[in-house]
Order: C-alpha cells, then sequence, then structure tokens
C-alpha cells in the first residue's frame, strides 16, 4: 500500500476473517504494509470504516491504521537520537590535488566514519548509528567540507529529518529516526531488489537479532538513543500514546 492509497476489503473476506477469528478463538487483527513509508500497521477491524454487503467495502487510509496501529504487542518501537548524524569521509592531503578553481580534481581517501555530536563513534554504537542511516527516516540534508589550504581535508554528509531545523531545539534534544519494524522491512527490501529470494546482508533480517538491537543501558551508551513504545489511541484521546520503554 502506498502512503496516500487506502487498503479495501469486500464484506464478504471481512466475514471469512471474522470465522476464522472465531474458529480459532482469538481477536481479529489486520496486518498492513504501507510501502511508501515502509510501515507497518497492525488493526483491529474497528479502525476500518465499516462495509455494507453488496454496497461498498471496508477500507482504511495511512492516517487512520497509525492512529490505531498495535505493532508494539509484536514489540515494534520507535527510535530517536539526536540530528544530525554525520557520514565522515577522511582525505589525505599528502596524495590528493589541491583545490581548483573550476573543474573536478583527484582525492585520496584515508578513512570514513560516523559522527554525533561531532564525536567520533566507535564499535557497537558506530554499527548501530550506520543502520539508523542507511533503513531510517532521515535523509542527507547537505554537505560540509574542511579544508587546510589548497586541500581538502574531510567531507561531511549531513543526515537529519528532510524539515530538521535546529534553531527551536535544546542541546541534546532527540529525534525520531524510524521504528524497527521499517528499519527490518528495508533492510530486507534492499536484499530483495539484489535476488528473487533476498538474501540481505544486513543482520536486521536474522532472527531474533532486533531484540538485542537496542542496548538494556541507554545511560551510558555512546550513541545518544531514546526507545519508545507507541499505543494506539485511546476514544478520548487526540493521537497515540507514546511511552519511554528505558
Amino acid at each position: 500500500m502506498t502512503g496516500s492509497a487506502k487498503l479495501k476489503l469486500s464484506d464478504a473476506y471481512v466475514e471469512r476473517l471474522r470465522r476464522y477469528a472465531v474458529r480459532m478463538n482469538a481477536d481479529l487483527r489486520i496486518a498492513i504494509f504501507w510501502e511508501q513509508m515502509a510501515m507497518w500497521s497492525l488493526n483491529r477491524l474497528e479502525a476500518f470504516t465499516p462495509g455494507v454487503a453488496g454496497q461498498q467495502r471496508w477500507s482504511i487510509d495511512f492516517a487512520q491504521a497509525i492512529m490505531a496501529n498495535e505493532m508494539n504487542l509484536l514489540g515494534d518501537r520507535m527510535i530517536g537520537t539526536v540530528a544530525p548524524l554525520r557520514f565522515r569521509v577522511r582525505l589525505d592531503p599528502t596524495r590528493s590535488e589541491p583545490i581548483p578553481t573550476e573543474g573536478p580534481h583527484t582525492v585520496t581517501i584515508a578513512g570514513v566514519s560516523i559522527l554525533s555530536h561531532n564525536k567520533v563513534l566507535t564499535g557497537r554504537a558506530a554499527n548501530l548509528a550506520w543502520k539508523l542511516l542507511l533503513y531510517g527516516q532521515w535523509q542527507e540534508i547537505g554537505q560540509e567540507s574542511e579544508s587546510e589550504g589548497d586541500y581538502l581535508l574531510s567531507v561531511d554528509h549531513v543526515f537529519a529529518p528532510g524539515d530538521w531545523d535546529d534553531t527551536g531545539l535544546e542541546p541534546g534534544q532527540m529525534t525520531t529516526i524510524g521504528y524497527l519494524s521499517q528499519l527490518i522491512s528495508r533492510a530486507y527490501l534492499e536484499g530483495a531488489e539484489r535476488t528473487i529470494h533476498t538474501n540481505a546482508a544486513s543482520d536486521l533480517v536474522l532472527p531474533g537479532y532486533v531484540a538485542e538491537l537496542i542496548p538494556r543501558d541507554l545511560e551510558s551508551f555512546e550513541l545518544p538513543l531514546f526507545e519508545a513504545e507507541v499505543r494506539a489511541k485511546k476514544d478520548d484521546a487526540s493521537a497515540p500514546e507514546v511511552t519511554p520503554t528505558t
């Protein structure tokens, strides 16, 4: 499903689902993958606009689905960190050409790193930050370079939310980068593009891996993180309930 589309189910199909749920003595919930956002929703039938036999289909749009989303029951969580994250390409000025007045020039890469709060991340924190950049919602919003004399020393690719503006943020304020289910789906789909039977290299698609993705002790972790459980909107509320899990 695209983010702007509606999922429509015939009344006959819904009745078959209802009968199956009764026979299995289970609550009926319908999982929907919203392709444009790479997001899943898990919805009760009550979240749909009802259908009438022979007249119309049961339907639900993206906004309805997210407001009533129960993916938290499957362990899905919202993940956030401090924007921006920087992918830094370090250059070797002794093996690079000087910056020309115009036109291309050749440079030699000395190494790459990822930074948060202008601090180079290492180990598990760097590995997690790479995954958030690759499969999260943030975009590259610009590039910043450092030079010395006529030579480039580094180029930063700066990643943040598309509408990011740090002028109104408190120091260290966290910003959502995506959901665990989004990270898994995007990692899977990237692998599926390479082969009919996906062979994605990312360990995100390995069974049980996501349970260990976010560290238990966030306060001492090198990369600032928050993890929150998002529950379906209650009848008297204006938005879903967001509860930090750590």
